[in-house]
């Protein structure tokens, strides 16, 4: 997922030939109803194309979780791990099926669904880009009486 700082507000973002198309569920000054491909007009998401340089920040944000003091990528975090209360763990380690109960996806990968409580904590992952690079990565520990709380803020 990629997000952008504009006028203080955090925006998910879409990044083409160096513009920026920030996008909300409230209609705001500037913003104006979404246009699909097919020429649908989407009444409740609200879109805005601003230069890199009308923005305080730019980053991709990722994940790990951290089950049983193991840290694991994770994959798909929306609206549905708050509704399903579930984290889709990811492994390339195939020793995780048999000491994780992890599942088999492919010959390389195994993965499980685990849930909220079970996560030990959650690492948030900020990978600033465009011209923001130079802040780097910078990583957040969210315990995990937190977890819900940050994933509900992440995904409104």
């Amino acid at each position: 997922m990629k997000f952008a700082i504009y006028r203080g507000e955090r925006y998910a973002c879409n990044i083409r030939n160096r513009k920026i198309r920030l996008k909300s569920r409230e209609k705001k000054s500037g913003f104006t109803e979404l246009i699909d491909l097919e020429g649908n007009v989407h009444s409740d998401i609200f879109i805005k194309e601003v230069s890199d340089r009308k923005v305080e920040d730019v980053y991709e944000l990722t994940h790990e979780a951290i089950f049983k003091g193991v840290t694991f990528q994770t994959s798909g975090i929306g609206k549905h791990t708050l509704d399903e209360g579930e984290l889709l763990l990811l492994s390339d380690n195939l020793q995780d099926i048999s000491t994780h109960n992890f599942f088999r996806e492919d010959k390389f990968v195994c993965h499980k669904n685990v849930a909220l409580e079970e996560i030990d904590a959650l690492i948030e992952m900020k990978n600033h880009i465009l011209r923001f690079r130079r802040k780097g990565l910078v990583t957040t520990r969210v315990n995990p009486s937190y977890i819900s709380d940050y994933l509900q803020q992440l995904l409104q």
